[in-house]
């Protein structure tokens, strides 16, 4: 079983371009979490932390990875 591989930096950077990248030289599956999350909680990221702040958002965007 393949072990998931997390990008982390700040925003703008370009997780999302290397993670797509790296999936396609790999074989992967990508995921994105901003993306995942916001299916999820059916708000955009900024909505999210407009309503509860950036710690609870880093709470969410946590438990989305341990998902």
């Amino acid at each position: 079983m393949t072990q998931p591989i997390f990008l982390i930096g700040p925003r703008g950077c370009g997780k999302t371009t290397v993670g797509h990248a790296l999936a396609r030289a790999r074989h992967f599956q990508f995921s994105d979490t901003d993306h995942r999350l916001q299916a999820h909680e059916q708000r955009t990221v900024a909505e999210i932390v407009q309503a509860e702040g950036w710690a609870r958002f880093r709470e969410l965007e946590t438990l989305s990875l341990k998902a």
